[in-house]
């Protein structure tokens, strides 16, 4: 999501970071949480791809169905994984941004993660590759990453290789999750009419808290 020059930062207690932007314009509210980890930090080449899908593959309360349904229900919600980052990304009506956040933090802090959702989730993203339709090499995901650092797209492509991603376990995700998806790899770009006080006592009830 791109900040304007005069966001507001805060650094929360426990690590995390939220850059804020009033909204003076309409009743959008659009966030970006956004995880400092990616494919830089991936043991198996490919994992932080195959995490950000395994998000959607079912929590204690909801399978994938239901998931997907609950997440991507919000206007303009997505996911992303870039060589630095993996993000969620939502415009939402300024009244749904506390669900908004709500869902985000369930998904990081419910999803089972379960051998068998992997084992399924392996032959979708081996399909994705077999396509070689990956779109982080285009100009999109990457392209924030490639114009601030000048990395090369192509040497730093998401998706790993057949072989690589068939090697992913259950047990790699909740890792690769567990140490990665922490407070003080947290940073929550919100640009809202909502103030800045209630963005940020909304984001930590709902979101920082729950790391």
């Amino acid at each position: 999501m791109k900040i304007l020059k005069n966001y507001k930062e805060v650094q929360l207690k426990n690590g995390a970071v939220l850059r804020y932007v009033k909204n003076n314009i309409n009743k959008v509210t659009a966030t970006e949480i956004m995880f400092s980890c990616g494919s830089r930090v991936e043991e198996v080449p490919g994992l932080a791809h195959f995490t950000e899908h395994m998000f959607f593959t079912g929590t204690k309360t909801l399978n994938k169905e239901e998931v997907t349904k609950k997440y991507f229900d919000f206007i303009g919600s997505n996911a992303h994984t870039t060589y630095r980052n993996i993000s969620f990304t939502g415009k939402t009506f300024t009244k749904e941004f506390e669900d908004y956040i709500k869902t985000v933090s369930m998904l990081i802090n419910e999803s089972t993660f379960t051998q068998s959702a992997v084992d399924k989730e392996i032959k979708v993203v081996q399909q994705e590759i077999a396509r070689g339709k990956d779109k982080f090499k285009s100009l999109s995901a990457l392209q924030a990453d490639y114009l601030t650092f000048g990395l090369n797209e192509f040497k730093f492509g998401n998706l790993g290789t057949q072989k690589s991603v068939a090697s992913i376990t259950s047990k790699d995700v909740k890792d690769y999750v567990n140490k990665h998806f922490v407070a003080n790899n947290l940073e929550v770009f919100v640009c809202s009419p909502y103030p800045l006080n209630k963005v940020k006592k909304l984001v930590i009830k709902n979101l920082e808290s729950k790391l």
